[in-house]
C-alpha cells in the first residue's frame, strides 16, 4: 500500500503521521485547534445547551473546556468561556507520549490527531483529541460496550436487504478528495433502494421520532438494554411512535420513494450511554454480527416424493388344453 498524501502532509500505511519537511513555508496544516479557541462572554439566559446549538458543538465539548460550567447550575452572566471550533477534549500529555500512544489510548486515528494539532512532530504539553466526548471519568480508561458482549441484542440488519456502505464511520475527507476538510461521521450511510423497509436492530423502546436538525429526513431513536442506542435517519414514511416497545426486526418505516438528491440511503448509528450523554460507536462490528445472525439458513431441499411400490409382474400362465 502506497503513501497517502494530504496536501504536504503524509501518512504511512500503518496510519502513523509523517512530519512535513522543514521548510520556510507556513505550516500547511494551519494553526492547531488549541490555538484557535474563541472566547465568549455569557449573556443572561444563556445555557450550555443554547451555546452548544449556537456554535454547532456538543454540550460535552463546552464542559470539557470550561470547568465553570460543570456544576449543573445555570451559568452566571458575564462569565467568559472558551469555544473550540470542533468537538473534542483537551488532555495533558505525559513524558514519552507519542501521537500513536495518545491515539491508541483515546481510540482515535493518529493521522487526525496529528493534523488537528498543527502537524507537529511531537505532542505538546496539552493536545486536542477530536471526536471524544468529555466525561468525569477518563474516557481513555473506560471500555465502552462491545458488539461481542453477551448482552448485545442488536441482531437484525437495519434494512430489509443488504446494502453497500457509501460513507463510513469516523474521520472522512469532505467530498472524498485530498486536501478537503476533515469531518467526523458519527454514523455510517447505507445505500438502499427507494422505499426500502427500515428495521429495528434489536428490541427496545422508541425514544424519539421526527425531524432533527442534525439529521436528514425523519429520525427514529431506539434505546436498548445494556445502555445501547441505535439511530436511523433519512426515513420518509414512519411506522412507529415515541414510547412504543418494538422487537428486533420490527418495521420502523421506509426510505423515501423519491429521495431529494436522487440517492436513497439510511444513516445508521450505534451509541452507548455515559454520564455526559450518548457517545457514538463504530457500527461496523455490530453490522457484521447482524449480517451473520440475520441471514436465514437456506431451506432444506424438498425430499423426493416417495413412490408407491409397484407389484412384481407375474409371468403369464399357460392354458391347459
Amino acid at each position: 500500500m502506497g503513501l497517502v498524501v494530504l496536501g504536504a502532509i503524509g501518512w504511512s500505511w500503518s496510519g502513523l503521521p509523517i512530519a512535513p519537511a522543514q521548510t520556510s513555508e507556513a505550516n500547511p496544516c494551519g494553526p492547531a485547534i488549541l490555538e484557535r479557541l474563541d472566547r465568549h462572554r455569557l449573556a443572561a439566559g444563556e445555557t450550555v445547551e443554547t451555546l452548544a446549538s449556537r456554535y454547532n458543538l456538543l454540550p460535552s465539548t463546552l464542559l470539557a473546556f470550561n470547568p465553570s460550567l460543570r456544576s449543573g447550575q445555570r451559568p452566571k452572566p458575564g462569565t467568559e468561556i472558551l469555544i473550540p471550533p470542533i468537538n473534542g477534549i483537551r488532555v495533558e500529555t505525559q513524558p514519552g507520549d507519542t501521537w500513536q500512544s495518545i491515539a491508541q489510548q483515546y481510540r482515535v486515528r493518529a493521522d487526525s490527531l496529528f493534523t488537528v494539532n498543527g502537524c507537529q512532530p511531537r505532542p505538546a504539553a496539552s493536545v486536542f483529541v477530536p471526536g471524544v466526548l468529555w466525561s468525569p471519568i477518563d474516557p481513555g480508561t473506560v471500555a465502552p460496550p462491545s458488539a461481542n458482549d453477551p448482552d448485545n441484542n442488536l441482531v437484525r440488519y437495519p434494512l430489509s436487504e443488504p446494502a453497500r456502505t457509501i460513507a463510513d464511520f469516523g474521520w472522512q475527507l469532505s467530498n472524498g478528495i485530498e486536501g478537503g476538510e476533515a469531518t467526523f461521521n458519527s454514523h455510517i450511510i447505507l445505500q438502499g433502494r427507494p422505499s426500502a423497509v427500515v428495521l429495528a436492530a434489536g428490541p427496545g423502546t422508541i425514544a424519539f421520532v421526527g425531524n432533527n436538525a442534525s439529521y436528514p429526513g425523519q429520525l427514529v431513536v431506539i434505546n436498548h438494554q445494556g445502555g445501547r442506542q441505535t439511530r436511523y435517519a433519512n426515513l420518509g414514511a414512519l411506522s412507529v411512535q415515541r414510547g412504543q416497545r418494538v422487537n428486533a426486526g420490527a418495521r420502523l418505516g421506509t426510505l423515501p420513494s423519491q429521495p431529494a438528491n436522487g440517492r436513497s440511503s439510511l444513516w445508521f448509528e450505534v451509541r452507548y450511554n455515559s454520564s455526559v450523554g450518548w457517545i457514538a460507536q463504530n457500527p461496523n462490528p455490530y453490522l457484521q454480527r447482524m449480517q451473520t445472525r440475520s441471514t436465514p439458513a437456506p431451506a432444506p431441499a424438498p425430499a423426493p416424493a416417495a413412490r408407491s411400490p409397484q407389484p412384481t409382474p407375474r409371468p403369464p400362465q399357460r392354458q391347459r388344453p
